[in-house]
């Protein structure tokens, strides 16, 4: 596959290889994958009109069967806490200032050389960890959600798999040795410009002990989950994945796909 997220391009060759993504993702997707869903509850993601260049209205207008899109961007409701812009281009460093690019919806950094500066959002991993029906959880020493809990996780680093960088997270904050299970579920805070990646984890050995960035590490049963001392939104979401998943348990737990929680972490 074409990686069109690399840090910083020339947005002429990179536009005609997102294009090229795109028409081929079009061609294998499967027609029910079309479905555009509500701008609260998404199964599908959002696909618009000035995302997908090959988008070619239907006779008549929108199909009665589709509802129209949102047309305000989510970004001014929840804006990102990402810190300030860069101000000057990896690749050359020369000044970057906002433009908007043919077939792009919303504004890029870009130098005068024509190479994007890309602003992507940062993917955390981690393991929701189980042993004989109680999933551990860390207290979190640090900031954002200092003294809360979460599961064990953090950013996954180059060149390591999605479940290899959840094992290292879960071992480096817990003390316990896993084997990485099933995955447990996705999850977006667009305000932060993080998407979360959980596993459900097996305990294999080890000892439940805090890491560098954990106050303690304590085993919770489905009905003692401390819910009101949980640090993320994403948190709480696999959690309620995750006990959806026991027997005689309720129906899956789907959050909004723009959280009003933890603005700042």
């Amino acid at each position: 596959m074409i990686d069109c997220s690399a840090a910083s391009r020339p947005f002429s060759s990179s536009l005609k290889s997102c294009a090229s993504v795109r028409l081929i993702s079009a061609l294998r997707r499967p027609s029910s994958s079309w479905s555009v869903c509500s701008r609260t509850r998404c199964s599908s993601g959002f696909r618009s009109k000035a995302m997908w260049p090959f988008y070619r209205e239907p006779p008549g207008g929108h199909r009665a069967s589709i509802p129209p899109m949102p047309q305000s961007d989510a970004s001014e409701q929840f804006p990102l806490t990402l810190g300030e812009e860069p101000a000057f281009c990896p690749a050359c460093g020369k000044p970057v200032s906002p433009q908007v690019l043919e077939a792009e919806h919303r504004p890029r950094l870009v130098c005068p050389e024509g190479h994007v500066t890309w602003r992507n959002p940062r993917l955390v991993v981690g393991t929701l960890p189980v042993r004989d029906g109680r999933v551990f959880l860390a207290r979190r020493e640090i900031e954002p959600g200092a003294g809360l809990w979460s599961y064990p996780g953090g950013f996954l680093e180059l060149g390591e798999a999605t479940q290899e960088g959840a094992r290292r997270e879960t071992e480096e904050e817990t003390q316990l040795l896993i084997e990485v299970g099933h995955l447990i579920g996705v999850y977006s805070r667009p305000h932060a410009g993080v998407v979360t990646i959980i596993y459900e984890a097996q305990v294999v050995g080890g000892e439940e002990l805090p890491g560098a960035e954990s106050l303690e590490v304590h085993g919770f049963g489905p009905d003692e989950i401390p819910w009101d001392e949980l640090a993320f939104t994403t948190t709480e979401s696999a959690l309620r994945d995750w006990i959806r998943t026991l027997p005689g348990r309720g129906p899956r737990f789907e959050p909004e796909l723009y959280v009003e929680g933890d603005p700042s972490g």
